[in-house]
């Protein structure tokens, strides 16, 4: 039920920027956009039977929404798809643990150069599924109900205009909430390495 509130906020917010755009006439981009994940749990110390390591790749896709605020900044909401997790080292040898997420950055833009921007913002994140692979034992199980469904994260990264309708984008994704399967014992918070390229559709409001 949480998930599906959810989803309609979303759905309402990129309602309401599009309205914001039109009325104001400022300049509307609609995208889409393909890339991957490098990710990773975070954790405050170490642990013998709980070591994650970067070597999880993970697809991400899905749309975006850019409205121009002026000539320096302009504001980006993406609803995406975006699988996560982490390999480690666990009690019982290798495991991969896939977290597939809705993911809704919201993210200012600050145009430093022609055709450079840096952005910086926040990211929900609502887990759809969640699945423990246990490499030596060949078994994998479904593990979505022992994960927060939500994650809240802070995010920056740059972006680079290749040409007026192409972009690629490098960001970090910095997770708050604790992702560990054994929360009585450790702590693991989601991190993130993301690359995308996109493509956006020109679309400007109509004057009068």
């Amino acid at each position: 039920m949480m998930r599906k509130y959810a989803a309609t906020l979303v759905v309402l917010f990129l309602c309401a920027i599009t309205t914001f755009a039109q009325t104001t006439k400022k300049k509307v981009t609609l995208g889409i956009k393909s890339g991957i994940n490098l990710s990773t749990f975070r954790t405050p110390v170490h642990y013998s039977n709980y070591d994650p390591n970067w070597e999880k790749l993970g697809f991400v896709f899905g749309g975006s929404l850019e409205a121009t605020l002026n000539k320096s900044f302009d504001f980006e909401v993406d609803a995406l798809y975006s699988a996560m997790g982490s390999k480690l080292l666990g009690a019982m040898g290798d495991e991969t643990h896939r977290f597939n997420y809705f993911s809704v950055p919201l993210l200012f833009k600050y145009k430093f150069a022609k055709n450079w921007r840096v952005m910086a913002g926040l990211q929900g994140d609502i887990l759809f599924n969640a699945k423990r692979v246990e490499e030596q034992q060949n078994k994998t199980s479904v593990v979505t109900d022992r994960i927060g469904h939500f994650d809240f994260a802070y995010t920056g990264g740059v972006e680079a205009l290749l040409g007026t309708m192409f972009t690629a984008q490098l960001r970090y994704i910095h997770g708050q909430h604790d992702v560990s399967l054994w929360k009585d014992e450790t702590t693991g918070k989601n991190q993130a390495v993301q690359f995308t390229l996109g493509y956006k559709f020109n679309c400007k409001s109509k004057k009068k």
